[in-house]
């Protein structure tokens, strides 16, 4: 069923003006999916040592492939040049393998995102709407980058984005990803991230149109394993 009524204004179905429709879900993918793949690794964990960088990003990656599930809650916060007051919305984030993905967005107004398999549904009080991946090649290119992020294959990731990792003898890195596809870059400049050895601590996604959000992250869980009841309720999008 194609969404009906008022499009919500803040979440991740925001529609920036003059953006196409494939450009609407495919900021989806990166406000839902990035959040969570690049959140993984980076729980933050009680220790006495000092804070050290992971030494290289295949580091990361090794991390990333254990991972047996995630769950998190986030706050993005959506600066837009044309407002003097940045949009917020707040909600969780779900992982279960091999390539099940979900964001509940729970305020200012509920809409979910949820990527499994070849398929993206979006869906909120104005009803639900669901894209074939595999019918747009460049949306399917960019979502199954993240995919592969999640799975720990760097070779795979780097097909469609540029990786650079930078780490500091601080204990501070940055990691920035910057799409490969032409259609892709037209929508997004730059994902980058910065932490402190295993604690991230800021996520931002430039966009094309001088616009920006930065996320950051709660009671992040990168060991959570979702019973079959979990799955079925979790991974869900409401809507008609």
């Amino acid at each position: 069923m194609k969404l009906t009524g008022r499009m919500p204004q803040t979440g991740p179905l925001r529609r920036r003006p003059g953006t196409s429709a494939v450009g609407t879900v495919a900021l989806c993918c990166v406000l839902g999916c990035i959040v969570a793949a690049i959140a993984v690794p980076l729980a933050p964990k009680a220790s006495s040592q000092p804070l050290t960088a992971p030494a290289t990003i295949d580091a990361m990656m090794e991390q990333l492939s254990r991972m047996p599930g995630l769950s998190a809650r986030y706050r993005e916060e959506k600066r837009i040049a044309l407002l003097a007051v940045p949009l917020v919305d707040e909600g969780t984030i779900h992982f279960t393998p091999p390539a099940k993905l979900v964001r509940h967005c729970l305020r200012p107004e509920r809409v979910s995102v949820l990527i499994e398999g070849s398929r993206l549904t979006m869906g909120g009080p104005s009803g639900r709407e669901s894209v074939d991946l595999g019918s747009n090649p460049v949306l399917r290119s960019f979502v199954e980058g993240f995919v592969h992020l999640l799975a720990g294959d760097r070779a795979e990731l780097e097909r469609s984005n540029r990786i650079r990792y930078e780490p500091a003898a601080d204990g501070s890195w940055r990691v920035s990803l910057e799409p490969r596809q032409r259609a892709v870059r037209h929508f997004i400049r730059y994902v980058r991230v910065c932490g402190r050895g295993l604690v991230i601590e800021r996520l931002d996604v430039a966009e094309t149109s001088g616009d920006e959000s930065v996320t950051t992250f709660t009671n992040v869980d990168t060991s959570r394993r979702y019973t079959r009841a979990e799955i079925s309720r979790i991974f869900r999008v409401p809507g008609r």
